[in-house]
């Protein structure tokens, strides 16, 4: 059975200005669905205010529930709603997206190992490492600092083999536009996306559809205009 789940800011600030009552029943209905004792589509709210805010955050807690199901599905569990489980499988807890986890922090180690004393003594101008800082900040809203040493080596290695500027921009929207919401959200950060499998994220495919829908439901519609000026169709 599932014993966690992510719960977003976003959450807790749609229900401030609920009633006790209200916030106890959006609250029962959000674990029923997280924990699988109630399907998405089987949700109804008599109270107007309580079907308004769940429509808001609908799509984060469905996205959270089937990132869920797909590991279920991967680890050959039939069917998590009803705790059926296969008997040469143990129940998911997040093993295999653990897994996975640990596979791309061991991948990160490697990177920085071979970049330690490969790349150290290149230089990149500190314009270009602002400006990709910049827009990895204005992407994920987050506080990453240009000077980091380790975040430095990272992109001077990354454009010491031909990359450019705008590389690094694609590479921060389309996996944002994957991650956001999940629980590999906390790899949106230098020592992942500038790892030594920056090439494969690059050549990633993500429709400009999703990268849209992404950025505008994380940071706000004005952010569209990032995509604008990577020439993608809005």
């Amino acid at each position: 059975m599932r014993n966690q789940f992510t719960f977003y800011k976003s959450f807790d600030d749609v229900i401030e200005d609920l009633t006790d009552k209200q916030i106890a029943e959006y609250m029962k209905v959000m674990l029923d669905v997280q924990f699988l004792r109630l399907k998405i589509e089987d949700v109804k709210f008599d109270d107007k205010i309580l079907a308004i805010v769940w429509k808001s955050q609908k799509h984060s807690i469905e996205k959270s529930v089937q990132g869920y199901l797909d590991g279920q599905k991967r680890e050959g569990i039939k069917n998590p709603y009803l705790g059926v489980y296969a008997e040469t499988k143990t129940p998911y807890e997040g093993g295999r997206q653990q897994e996975e986890e640990q596979e791309k922090e061991k991948e990160e180690g490697k990177g920085e190992e071979q970049e330690k004393g490969q790349y150290v003594t290149a230089s990149a101008p500190a314009s270009e490492i602002k400006e990709i800082i910049s827009h990895l900040n204005e992407v994920t809203n987050s506080h990453y600092k240009q000077n980091a040493s380790k975040t430095k080596t990272l992109i001077q290695a990354r454009l010491k083999e031909g990359y450019t500027v705008d590389d690094f921009k694609k590479v921060h929207i389309a996996k944002y536009s994957e991650w956001v919401n999940t629980d590999f959200e906390k790899f949106l950060r230098p020592e992942t996306l500038y790892s030594n499998k920056f090439e494969s994220y690059l050549n990633q495919k993500i429709s400009d559809y999703d990268k849209t829908k992404a950025i505008a439901n994380h940071t706000g519609v004005s952010q569209l205009q990032l995509l604008k000026q990577q020439g993608c169709a809005v």
